[in-house]
């Protein structure tokens, strides 16, 4: 239980925080990535406003579980040979046991997961769907009205 201690929860946050800080700017370079390209053509926010929610599980949420199970799973002299400057790739931290919470945790962010968004998003994208079909200021329109159901996923 040496890993329990103040000062390894305390450095084991500021790293998840990091971690976090990483993967939520992956996710909004690719929306507004997604996002733009489905400007240009006549319902194509709608369509970019799914791919962005199917690229989420894959691509940010699984990966996001495995790397915050491996912070949080780390031994201590591992972690910090890590935190002390030494250039191992987070991956190389990752246990069996962190390898095993992470796969856990990444089968929560499956299609189940995507369902339950999609389902309780619906009612919301209908109106930002109908305005999407409007070229370019549609797409404009939609992507203002789609904005804050993105920010929750």
């Amino acid at each position: 239980m040496a890993n329990v201690s103040l000062f390894w929860l305390t450095r084991r946050n500021a790293l998840a925080t990091g971690v976090i800080a990483r993967y939520a700017g992956t996710h909004a370079a690719a929306s507004v990535g997604i996002g733009v390209a489905g400007l240009v053509v006549p319902g194509g926010g709608l369509v970019s406003m799914i791919a962005a929610l199917a690229m989420q599980a894959p691509v940010i949420y699984q990966p996001l579980a495995h790397d915050l199970a491996t912070v949080y799973g780390a031994p201590p002299a591992a972690l910090a040979a890590w935190c002390g400057g030494a250039r191992l790739a987070l991956p190389t931290l990752r246990t069996e046991a962190s390898a095993r919470a992470g796969d856990a945790l990444a089968s929560a962010f499956g299609q189940e997961f995507l369902r339950s968004l999609l389902k309780g998003m619906l009612p919301d994208l209908g109106i930002g769907a109908a305005v999407s079909l409007i070229p370019t200021v549609g797409g404009l329109i939609e992507a203002a009205l789609c904005a804050p159901l993105a920010r929750d996923a």
